[in-house]
């Protein structure tokens, strides 16, 4: 299993500590573990356009397929095009590129397909 999250401050409320920090505090502490079972990885670092072209490409190969009922993804992924205009489904679409670029890449799972649905 494998958790990626962004980098980014906790805010101000925080200590300094960042998200992946906090939520990996939360989970360790949720599964009533002492120690760190729960390790966040920081994002890869690259540009939204890079990884959306990573998702265009698996949607085009049929390694990815986002089921109907994710109405809200399909939106997003329709949308978004990197302008001003659509910048409230940037969002979406980078969770959607953490979530299943590190999937796509996994050269262990070999040759796979991967499925969305709501």
């Amino acid at each position: 299993d494998r958790l990626v999250g962004d980098i980014n401050s906790g805010g101000k409320h925080s200590g300094g500590r960042s998200v992946n920090e906090l939520l990996t505090a939360e989970l360790n502490r949720q599964a009533g573990h002492p120690g760190q079972l729960v390790t966040m990885e920081k994002a890869k670092k690259g540009r939204i356009i890079d990884r959306i072209r990573t998702i265009n490409l698996a949607l085009m190969r049929g390694e990815l397929f986002i089921d109907e009922s994710c109405v809200g993804l399909l939106e997003a992924v329709r949308t978004w095009d990197n302008t001003d205009a659509t910048e409230a489904y940037k969002h979406v679409v980078d969770a959607l590129c953490y979530l299943v670029c590190p999937l796509l890449e996994n050269e262990k799972q070999g040759p796979g397909r991967i499925r969305m649905s709501a």
